[in-house]
């Protein structure tokens, strides 16, 4: 599909999603960062491209590109909680508690073992 149409973003995507599937993650960080060149205001890519970058524990990395996705779209309850991850284990605690409470604030359901973890007795 993308050597028929290479300028449709969301085939690239979709493949993406499915290197990342397989593991392979340097071909899904390629085809988010060809995507995020075409169309620099795509939530979904930043927001997939962060949970990449999480998953890969690449901290500060990750954080910027939830932080990019909100950017875009304040109300992204899950870049929120991607970035609450993402900050909390890049060691900044107090902002990651913040991010948590602004994804339960936009709906996100975040279990209570999860909360208690990323904001101890301050959730």
């Amino acid at each position: 599909a993308i050597s028929l149409n290479p300028k449709d973003m969301d085939y690239r995507i979709n493949r993406a999603i499915a290197y990342e599937k397989m593991q392979d993650y340097e071909s899904a960080f390629t085809d988010y960062t060809v995507v995020l060149r075409a169309e620099p205001d795509s939530e979904k890519a930043w927001f997939n491209r962060g949970n990449l970058l999480y998953k890969l524990r690449r901290y500060d990395e990750a954080e910027k590109d939830f932080t990019q996705a909100l950017r875009i779209h304040e109300g992204y309850a899950m870049a929120y909680f991607g970035r609450a991850l993402a900050r909390f284990y890049g060691g900044n605690k107090d902002e990651a508690c913040q991010d948590l409470k602004s994804a339960t604030s936009y709906g996100f359901d975040v279990e209570p073992r999860i909360a208690a973890r990323l904001c101890g007795s301050n959730k």
